[in-house]
C-alpha cells in the first residue's frame, strides 16, 4: 500500500509464505519469506479493518483473515496459499480481532457490538460456514486465540479474561475469574497444553 495512513494489524506465516492484513481489508503477501511483497487479490470489497491472520499448513496452505468495520464482522478465506482471497461470511454487530486453526476446527474471536461480550465462532468445513459457540456468562471482549493444534486452546482478553478450551473450541471454561483486571492482549502455544500470556501491566503468565 501507498497510503501513509494504512496499517498491518496482524502477520502469519505457514513456511516461507507469509500474510499481513490490515486498513481497510488491505493484504500483502511474500512468497519468500518477506523478502519482497505483493498486494493479494481480495475478490469482495471489504470497508473495514482486518484484524487477525491465521494460516492451515496440513492441507493447501488454506488461510483465514477476519475483522469488522463497527457494523459487522467479516471472514475472509483463501484456499490457495493467500493468493485470492473471498468473502465467508458477514455477521451483522461483530467484529472480529483473533483466529486460530486447531487441528480439528478454525476458530475467530471477537465482541459483540450490541453487548459488548465476547463472541467464538467455530468452523469445521474448512473455514466454509461459521456458527457461533456457547460461552460461560459474561465473558469480556477477546482478543486473541493460541492453539497446540492438539485440541487445547486458550482465547484471551479484556479484563483479565482467560478461556480454555479442550475439545478445539466445542466447549469453553473460563480460567482465573477475578484474577486479573488488565487487558490480555496475546496468548502463544509453547508445547502440548503449555501456554504464555501477555497483556497490560507487564502480566506474564504461565498456563500448564
Amino acid at each position: 500500500s501507498t497510503a501513509p495512513i494504512d496499517s498491518y494489524y496482524a502477520m502469519a506465516a505457514i513456511g516461507s509464505t507469509v500474510v499481513s492484513v490490515g486498513t481497510d481489508g488491505l493484504i500483502a503477501r511474500s512468497v519468500k519469506e518477506g523478502s519482497n511483497w505483493t498486494a493479494s487479490v481480495n475478490k469482495d470489497f471489504i470497508s473495514g479493518d482486518l484484524r487477525t491472520v491465521a494460516g492451515r499448513s496440513d492441507t493447501t496452505n488454506v488461510w483465514i483473515s477476519a475483522g469488522g468495520d463497527g457494523i459487522e464482522g467479516v471472514i475472509l478465506r483463501s484456499a490457495d496459499d493467500g493468493l485470492n482471497w473471498s468473502e465467508s461470511t458477514s455477521i451483522d454487530d461483530l467484529g472480529f480481532s483473533g483466529s486460530v486453526w486447531t487441528g480439528a476446527s478454525w476458530l475467530v474471536c471477537g465482541l459483540d457490538e450490541l453487548s459488548f461480550e465476547g463472541v467464538v465462532y467455530r468452523s469445521t468445513d474448512n473455514g466454509l460456514t461459521w456458527g457461533p459457540v456457547t460461552l460461560p456468562a459474561s465473558v469480556a471482549p477477546l482478543l486473541s486465540f493460541a492453539s497446540d493444534g492438539a485440541g487445547n486452546v486458550v482465547a484471551v482478553g479484556e479484563s483479565g479474561m482467560i478461556l480454555y478450551s479442550a475439545d478445539h473450541g466445542q466447549t469453553f471454561v473460563q480460567l482465573g475469574a477475578g484474577l486479573l483486571s488488565e487487558d490480555l492482549l496475546v496468548a502463544v502455544a509453547t508445547g502440548t497444553n503449555e501456554f504464555f500470556v501477555g497483556g497490560g501491566g507487564k502480566v506474564l503468565l504461565q498456563l500448564q
